[in-house]
């Protein structure tokens, strides 16, 4: 079985005005790649949060100092997180404007700021940076079946976490 083709209707003007749509299309899929990589590339430089690690630490602190009370006995602690934190860098603004009759024009962008490490790599500057907000601590400690005990734990992690009685569980 042999297949024929029709090359007259194959490069009649509708398919090639279709064809330079499919490769105008494709030519700005690979432009528009390359600006995601370049600015994946510099979120990368950036410094990154390790949420995992900071929980860990955050409950092996909390653990240290949740055992130091009287009747804790053993003691362990699973945080949540409400937020991944946030980090604000600096940017510069520039502004045109321009005076027509009627209205003023203007332009407004921002760019953030880098900076050049020794080995030549561009990293944003950072302003500020915030810790994420704990949502709520399980503590689970086998001196919490005395009511006096679970109190002292609930009041410790109040005042070292800053929340609430009702984000607080402990169990025995």
């Amino acid at each position: 079985m042999k297949v024929k083709l029709d090359w007259k209707r194959l490069f009649s003007k509708k398919s090639t005005v279709i064809c330079a749509c499919l490769f105008l299309a494709g030519l700005l899929l690979v432009i528009a790649s390359g600006a995601a990589k370049k600015e994946e590339a510099l979120s990368e430089s950036a410094p990154r949060f390790d949420e995992i690690a900071y929980t860990q630490a955050l409950e092996n602190r909390l653990c240290a100092h949740l055992c130091a009370i009287e009747g804790a006995g053993e003691v362990r602690v699973m945080l949540t997180l409400e937020t991944a934190g946030e980090q604000n860098y600096s940017r510069d603004y520039t502004s045109e404007h321009t005076a027509s009759d009627n209205a003023d024009n203007g332009r407004e962008s921002a760019s953030v700021v880098l900076k050049s490490e020794k080995n030549g790599v561009k990293s944003p500057v950072l302003e500020s940076e915030s810790l994420p907000r704990v949502r709520g601590v399980c503590v689970v400690a086998t001196g919490a079946r005395t009511p006096a005990v679970k109190l002292k734990l609930t009041e410790a992690l109040q005042a070292l976490l800053g929340i609430r009685a009702s984000q607080i569980s402990v169990v025995a």
